[in-house]
Parts: C-alpha cells; sequence; structure tokens
C-alpha cells in the first residue's frame, strides 16, 4: 500500500507512507508470525478492531527496502501482483531518494499510486494541485516479468493464499 495524508508540516502539504501488509483470517494468525520470522522479524502482526482479521505490516521504509523488496526481486511474481509490486517498488525507489518532498515528485509518485487497484481517494482530487492527476500507463510491465521455474513451495503458498478446496452435493436429479 501506498497511503498519502494531509500534512502541515511538509512542503507539499502531504505525506507518504509504504506498507507491505498480509491479511488473513483469525485462525491463520500463525501463518503471519511464522512469515514475520522468515522476514528477519521485521514489521508487526495487528488485529482488526473486530479481532475477526489479523495483519503482518511492514511499514519501516528500510525494512521494506532492505527486506521486502529484495525478497520479491529474488522469487518475483508470478501473477498479474507483479504489476502492484512494481508500481509499489517503484515509489519506495521515490522515497528512497526522497524525490517525492518536490511537488513534482508527489505529483509523479501519485500517478503510480492512481494505477493502483485502490487508486487515489477522491479527496487528493478536490486539491486543484492534483485535479489533472492521470494513472501511470502500466502497459507493458506484466510483459517486463522476469520468468521463473515454480518451486512446489510457490505452488502450495499459492493455493493457500487463492485457492479453495470445496466438496459440492448435485442435486439429486443431476446425478
Amino acid at each position: 500500500m501506498i497511503n498519502i495524508s494531509k500534512s502541515p508540516t511538509t512542503v507539499t502539504g502531504y505525506t507518504l507512507m509504504s506498507v507491505y501488509q498480509i491479511t488473513v483470517h483469525y485462525t491463520d494468525e500463525s501463518l503471519l508470525h511464522a512469515i514475520k520470522g522468515f522476514f528477519k522479524g521485521v514489521g508487526n502482526i495487528e488485529y482488526t478492531a473486530d479481532k475477526r482479521y489479523v495483519s503482518y505490516r511492514v511499514k519501516k521504509l528500510s525494512d521494506i527496502i532492505q527486506v521486502i523488496i529484495p525478497h520479491f526481486d529474488k522469487y518475483p511474481l508470478q501473477s498479474t501482483k507483479f504489476i502492484p509490486f512494481y508500481l509499489f517498488k517503484t515509489v519506495v525507489n521515490h522515497m528512497d531518494k526522497k524525490t517525492h518532498l518536490t511537488l513534482q515528485g508527489l505529483r509523479e509518485v501519485l500517478t503510480y499510486k492512481a494505477a493502483l487497484k485502490k487508486g487515489l481517494a477522491g479527496k487528493i482530487f478536490q486539491s486543484e494541485l492534483f485535479s489533472d492527476i492521470k494513472p501511470f500507463n502500466t502497459e507493458g510491465i506484466w510483459g517486463s516479468a522476469p520468468e521463473t521455474v515454480l518451486e512446489p513451495e510457490y505452488i502450495s503458498g499459492f493455493v493457500a493464499a487463492d485457492g479453495s478446496f470445496f466438496i459440492s452435493k448435485p442435486a439429486e436429479k443431476t446425478k
């Protein structure tokens, strides 16, 4: 995630925060603790207010740069999730170089944020500074994803995260 919020203490009037987050049902909390351990203990485990979901979040920019991004560079995402990772990584690089601290740099970063699935909140467009922001053109990003051989661990992780197993009973007349 790339969060933007108003900030009276910055030159642009806005501040950015990058967040790597995995959210699961509370019954899978142990998985998040294992992931946190895998990622050298960076980040925090946090429950939602209703305690039904729990998230692993890495908010510290240096941890994202030194731990999270190198992992996904070494083991590239093999789905269209590669596109948001590419956009996220680009924004994090701007934040690392501090180019987002200028109005021109912030406007560029917002084009990447606008291209993410959740895009930009309507409030940001109310500002004359950003009313003309257009999403970054993501065509061709997916084609630039490195091809890798899928490891068995990747397949099991994919099934655990995005797959499902189910049993259904057909109606009596369709047997």
